[in-house]
């Protein structure tokens, strides 16, 4: 009799992190793969913001801002629902949702590259 053993990669899958929006659900524990890229060239598009322009509101930056973020938030909504796209983020959200979406998106994206970090020191 052989013994088969079953590598469970799900146990590898971070504890669900949900949020809410317009009755849609989203779970934000982590990236897929096939957004990784995207999502990470959007989150350092957005590292590059002037800050001192957005504190005193420059409409250019904060316009600039907003758009970059409402790309983020449907590049990763849309991966999963196609019809959650920027048109609907437009529609659907003001822009505090769409700033917290983002950073959550950011924070999500920086947990997997520390998840990947740690593990390549193992």
């Amino acid at each position: 009799m052989s013994g088969n053993k079953m590598v469970d990669l799900d146990i590898l899958r971070p504890e669900r992190k949900m949020t809410k929006l317009a009755n849609k659900e989203f779970d934000l524990s982590y990236i897929p793969v096939g957004i990784t890229f995207e999502v990470d060239e959007l989150v350092n598009e957005l590292s590059t913001l002037d800050m001192e322009k957005l504190k005193i509101n420059d409409p250019e930056e904060v316009k600039k801002g907003l758009s970059l973020s409402v790309k983020l938030c449907a590049t990763f909504t849309s991966f999963w629902e196609p019809e959650i796209n920027e048109d609907w983020w437009m529609k659907n959200a003001n822009a505090f949702q769409i700033r917290k979406m983002a950073d959550q998106l950011k924070e999500t994206l920086a947990d997997s590259y520390e998840g990947v970090r740690v593990y390549g020191k193992n």
